[in-house]
């Protein structure tokens, strides 16, 4: 599986943080990718689950991933405001971090609809533990905001751009 090589780079790279292995819920019902992710869970690990594909049993789901998680796997809702649940993967999964699409970030500077949306997540994520990532930042202003609101981690091209691990890991602020 692409995530073991991925895995095994990134560790030996000595560079510090995880790996996130995006994926659909369809894939994890597979029992070689459960068996895969098991061995190789530890905090240096996190599953991504995409909103753009559907859950049919959140309950089937959290206990395919149990053992991933028990060994200090982490579980991420990406695209978090797209696609099929909306809140309900928020509720029923009890994700470790929530990925804040890029469709509610882009001008939150700008646009106090994204803005109270955010604050409002930042404010539940808060209350369970669960950590936010913002998706797709291009400009300071919307850094900032970001920042000023309480999502202190973010992604997006204001940043780096995609390349390989050394080299973004070189050019990262």
């Amino acid at each position: 599986m692409a995530a073991e090589y991925a895995l095994k780079d990134f560790t030996d790279s000595g560079i510090d943080g995880y790996v996130s292995v995006n994926l659909s819920p369809a894939s994890l019902e597979f029992v070689e990718t459960i068996d895969s992710l098991s061995a190789l869970a530890s905090d240096r690990v996190v599953i991504e689950i995409t909103e753009h594909a559907a859950i049919r049993d959140p309950r089937v789901l959290l206990a395919l991933l149990a053992d991933f998680r028990d060994a200090g796997g982490r579980l991420a809702i990406d695209d978090m405001g797209t696609g099929y649940s909306g809140l309900s993967h928020l509720v029923e999964l009890s994700p470790d971090i929530v990925k804040l699409d890029r469709s509610l970030v882009a001008g939150i500077a700008h646009g106090n609809v994204r803005h109270s949306l955010a604050r409002s997540l930042v404010a539940f994520c808060s209350d369970v533990g669960t950590s936010i990532i913002a998706e797709g930042v291009e400009t300071e202003e919307d850094s900032e905001l970001l920042h000023n609101i309480g999502i202190d981690f973010a992604q997006g091209y204001l940043y780096a751009r995609p390349g390989p691990l050394i080299e973004s890991c070189a050019t990262a602020p």
